[in-house]
């Protein structure tokens, strides 16, 4: 199984995962309330469902964010969640968006752009980041976020890449076989007469 991480330390993440521990205790006493104090038949099946995509939503909400692993880069949404290969990444790059003035895009080797959450800002608000579950970064994590990125890129390319002794021996391995399967010169000869 694949370990993926958050490659930045944000401060404000506490808000999102706080509510969604909030709006989890509040569904479980909602659910024990209806279950025990309603004699309706009708509460339980219009309460459950209500309380399942709220939690949903609020668990979707807190897990906002990028992560990384060996594998590549994950991004996720309140809605959806993406996963690229370090192969299919080319850069990182910052870029106005119509949210933010200064946003990470991810840039993909066909030339696709990739909008993630994280945003650089000069200083953080409380509660700023609730409005659209972006993470937002001070330069000095920004940067160190970067280096986090290009670094972790740099050692899935370099990976990737075979090494120039490893192309010799590669290349010499299979001149070694196709020589193997070609018949000897020697024994294209006849044999002796006794």
């Amino acid at each position: 199984m694949t370990n993926w991480t958050t490659p930045y330390n944000d401060p404000l993440r506490i808000v999102p995962y706080g509510m969604a521990v909030i709006g989890t205790v509040f569904a479980a006493a909602g659910i024990g309330i209806v279950a025990t104090q309603t004699h309706s038949v009708v509460a339980v099946p219009i309460v459950l469902p209500l309380l399942g995509i709220w939690l949903t939503f609020m668990w979707r909400f807190a897990r906002i964010g990028l992560v990384i692993s060996d594998v590549g880069v994950r991004i996720r949404w309140l809605l959806r969640t993406r996963t690229f290969g370090w192969n299919q990444v080319q850069r990182f790059h910052t870029a106005r968006d119509i949210l933010a003035p200064a946003r990470l895009w991810i840039e993909l080797t066909d030339g696709s752009q990739i909008r993630t959450p994280i945003q650089r800002v000069r200083y953080l608000l409380p509660g700023a980041t609730l409005a659209d579950g972006s993470a937002w970064l001070t330069p000095d994590r920004y940067k160190a976020l970067l280096r986090t990125l290009y670094s972790r890129l740099a050692q899935a390319q370099s990976a990737a890449r075979p090494t120039t002794s490893s192309k010799t021996a590669a290349t010499a391995k299979t001149k070694a076989s196709d020589n193997s399967s070609k018949p000897s010169a020697l024994s294209l000869r006849p044999a002796a007469p006794p």
